[in-house]
């Protein structure tokens, strides 16, 4: 999964969002709830709710069409974007960008002022999470 906007809030209703919501989360989790279904009982618990969006299935390597996805997304949903930025104790909101880190000695990527215009716009922000994926050969 390429980009994924996320939403927390310690007193986030997230069902009560999701219930009027155009908006298709991956991932919805309860504040209190365990963090791996299936898992230890004693192990650790969510300390806000939240809800995962995805915004673009792009690949890792594949950073544009991610942009470009985003930018289409936002501009598809603004409205529902604005409504949940705005929602009653949402802390934050932000696209978390997976991109692939790559074998050089700086890596660096650009986000565009179109892209950079429409989240700050509405009040989200930007995450760039960077991981070793290694490629089947």
């Amino acid at each position: 999964m390429g980009c994924v906007l996320k939403a927390y809030g310690a007193d986030f209703q997230v069902d009560r969002f999701l219930e009027a919501s155009e908006l298709t989360p991956c991932v919805v989790r309860r504040r209190g709830e365990p963090f791996f279904t299936g898992g230890n009982p004693q192990g650790k618990v969510s300390d806000v709710s939240r809800v995962h969006i995805v915004v673009s299935e792009a690949d890792f390597d594949n950073l544009p069409d991610q942009i470009q996805d985003t930018i289409s997304f936002l501009e598809q949903h603004r409205g529902e974007l604005a409504r949940l930025c705005k929602f009653p104790d949402v802390e934050g909101v932000f696209l978390d960008f997976g991109i692939d880190r790559r074998d050089v000695a700086v890596q660096y990527d650009d986000f565009p002022a179109e892209l950079l215009y429409l989240a700050g716009s509405l009040g989200i922000s930007i995450r760039v999470s960077s991981l070793a994926v290694e490629l089947e050969p």
